[in-house]
């Protein structure tokens, strides 16, 4: 088998970068050739569970940023910074 002979599938630049936070860290982790050095599993879950919340919270600002109610909240927040300065 690939994997016993310490093969693991290649991981871009690009895949890290669109990746979670500490992503490609817990995927290298988890690869390593010592048992011991695994990460155990409920730290798996737990670290998974904070990059799914970390996706959503990356989605939904994008998807709430593009609406037309952002845009009056930013032209307003413009307005502001220009009275300021």
């Amino acid at each position: 088998f690939a994997v016993e002979k310490g093969e693991r599938p290649p991981m871009t630049k690009e895949m890290e970068a669109d990746a979670p936070t500490g992503f490609s860290a817990l995927i290298r982790r988890c690869w390593d050739g010592s048992a011991e050095k695994r990460p155990p599993f409920i730290e798996l879950v737990f670290a998974l569970h904070k990059m799914e919340l970390e996706v959503r919270k990356r989605r939904l600002s994008r998807r709430y940023w593009r609406s037309p109610e952002a845009q009056k909240e930013k032209d307003l927040l413009l307005m502001t910074l220009r009275v300021m300065a």
